[in-house]
């Protein structure tokens, strides 16, 4: 089950036979400039030895994708989107919250998950200020870092817990 309740929608690591599924997600033709194209995170995770790369699933349907980098103190999510004919129904929001809450579960040297935002994806920011990521000063290739600590995100998941079984997420 979700952290929001919401039993629909899970996260589960991506089996080498599942690729072109992930490949087959697609976004809105306005959002291509904001988010890596699903084949370069996953040649980022082909590169590097401790990185998972997520489906979101809603049945047997894959709903979206990121890719989880791991170094030590720090994680980094990266690629994350919810396919276009999927978006609107809370499962970014959803995704978000068990993507964060298997970081911190699964590295426990993990202080903080960082990730990046291109100027004008006001979607993206708001989804990820939203759960609790907080802009930083900080730049990488024109994006904006953002961060989430792990106090941060124990308000956040805590927070999406107390809500109503029946609420929206």
């Amino acid at each position: 089950m979700s952290p929001m309740g919401d039993s629909a929608l899970e996260i589960r690591l991506l089996e080498p036979e599942q690729r072109d599924v992930a490949l087959a997600l697609r976004l809105h033709p306005h959002q291509l400039d904001w988010v890596p194209d699903v084949a370069d995170s996953l040649a980022l995770v082909d590169r590097h030895d401790n990185a998972d790369p997520w489906l979101f699933w809603v049945g047997d349907v894959a709903v979206g994708f990121c890719a989880v980098t791991h170094g030590g103190a720090t994680s980094s999510i990266g690629g994350f989107l919810v396919d276009r004919d999927h978006q609107g129904k809370g499962y970014g929001k959803a995704a978000l919250a068990l993507v964060v809450a298997d970081t911190f579960r699964s590295q426990a040297k993990c202080d903080s998950i960082l990730l990046t935002v291109r100027e004008g994806n006001d979607p993206a920011r708001q989804l990820y200020e939203g759960f609790g990521f907080v802009a930083t000063e900080r730049w990488h290739r024109g994006e904006r870092i953002f961060s989430l600590t792990r106090a941060q995100a124990r308000k956040a998941l805590d927070r999406l817990q107390a809500k109503p079984k029946d609420a929206t997420p």
